[in-house]
């Protein structure tokens, strides 16, 4: 059971890291933003008779429409601070923003944007802006913070931003511009990513089975080849609508269809993992009375003298999974569409070699002797077909064909 159990353990790390990777609280966050002085002279409210129209124009010249259309906005509430810490947040925001400050504590609160703004993201309680708690809460509109430095008027724009799930869309992502930074958006990526590494050290790390002497076992790095697509086939179908949605719980109440479109692919991934671990833990003697084969499912002997034939099979996948592997090469964009059409032509183009023994009792036992490309998985197999020979067993030179998952293997224990 020491192989079924190292997949499981590594799968739960797997969707648990994903889970926390892409797990949004919807915290509310601060926007600061550097204030143009050009920006502020422009949106102070001019006197005169046009009520502060910058027009050029006489009033009764203006319409009443042209007047409301071109009534600048007033300036946001300005609140004045002072002090060393102050100024130290004001030279170290307007340094990031200009390029100057190059310090990973400061460059990571830029917008995740792949051309972000020149504004800076922090959470309410981080000093010195949660002094400014009766300004930051929901529904307070945008302020200024005011520093006189020098005679110098130096002015940052504060935004209260909260978020909240109808700011998820499928196809989409994250609707609120500009995007969050993920070490604040996204507060547990680190933890997952850290949960996805410890999957994979088990994975490793876990010893394998006691080697029976002589028995013959496939490659360990071929059944990591199968446990790679078995992870593939059990996690993008359900982390998808994570990835193209852009958070774990809207991935889910926004992204459902796109669950429930490749949801099906999930247990096939599930029924590859438990594929990959007889695999991996098989193990096959060839004795003066049959064949014994060990996995975590037990130990089964096979007499040669309950042997009616043998013969070469080729497994090829079936033709529903092809076109379900296209299906998703259309669902998917960019370079994700690249690599999933690259996936689907491997698909289409694979089979597997294996070995059928035909028992007298109907049964069919099945040993898979190729990958899926056409390379040997287990090393020594013609010592079986020399053996199965040797023995007396008839061998038929027809070539059998199976489209299917490759689970004929697994079925000798019926």
């Amino acid at each position: 059971m020491i192989e079924l159990f190292r997949r499981l353990v590594v799968l739960a790390c797997f969707c648990t890291g994903i889970g926390l990777a892409y797990y949004a609280p919807l915290d509310p966050l601060v926007i600061v933003k550097p204030v143009e002085p050009e920006k502020i002279k422009s949106e102070r409210v001019l006197p005169g008779e046009t009520g502060g129209l910058a027009t050029g124009l006489p009033a009764p010249l203006i319409s009443a429409e042209d007047r409301a259309r071109l009534r600048p906005k007033r300036d946001p509430q300005v609140l004045k601070v002072e002090g060393p810490i102050w100024r130290d947040f004001f030279k170290q925001v307007i340094d990031t923003t200009e390029g100057r400050n190059r310090t990973k504590e400061w460059k990571r609160r830029f917008p995740s944007d792949p051309h972000p703004l020149p504004v800076l993201f922090f959470r309410p309680n981080e000093w010195p802006l949660n002094t400014l708690s009766n300004y930051l809460r929901p529904g307070s509109d945008r302020f200024r913070l005011l520093l006189e430095e020098g005679g110098m008027r130096i002015h940052l724009e504060i935004d209260y931003r909260t978020y909240s799930d109808s700011n998820f869309r499928i196809g989409g992502g994250m609707t609120n511009y500009p995007h969050p930074p993920a070490n604040l958006f996204y507060p547990y990526r680190t933890m997952g990513l850290w949960m996805a590494l410890a999957g994979l050290c088990f994975y490793f790390l876990l010893p394998t089975a006691k080697r029976l002497s002589g028995a013959l076992r496939y490659d360990r790095w071929r059944v990591g080849l199968g446990d790679l697509v078995g992870y593939a086939f059990t996690l993008l179908p359900l982390a998808l609508p994570i990835f193209v949605v852009g958070g774990t719980k809207q991935g889910y109440t926004e992204g459902w269809p796109l669950l429930l479109l490749f949801g099906l692919i999930t247990p096939l991934g599930i029924f590859s993992l438990y594929l990959s671990a007889w695999f991996g833990s098989f193990q096959l003697a060839l004795g003066d009375q049959g064949l014994q084969i060990d996995s975590f499912r037990g130990v089964w002997t096979f007499n040669y003298g309950d042997m009616k034939y043998f013969q070469a099979v080729v497994i090829k996948p079936p033709r529903w999974l092809i076109i379900l592997s296209w299906l998703m090469v259309l669902a998917s964009a960019g370079a994700a569409r690249l690599g999933a059409a690259g996936r689907a032509m491997l698909l289409g183009s694979s089979a597997a070699s294996s070995l059928a023994i035909e028992m007298k009792t109907g049964r069919t036992l099945f040993i898979n002797v190729s990958d899926q490309m056409g390379g040997s998985a287990l090393k020594g197999f013609e010592r079986i077909t020399q053996t199965l020979r040797n023995q007396g067993i008839v061998e038929k030179n027809e070539e059998r064909v199976i489209r299917s998952l490759g689970f004929e293997t697994v079925r000798l224990a019926k």
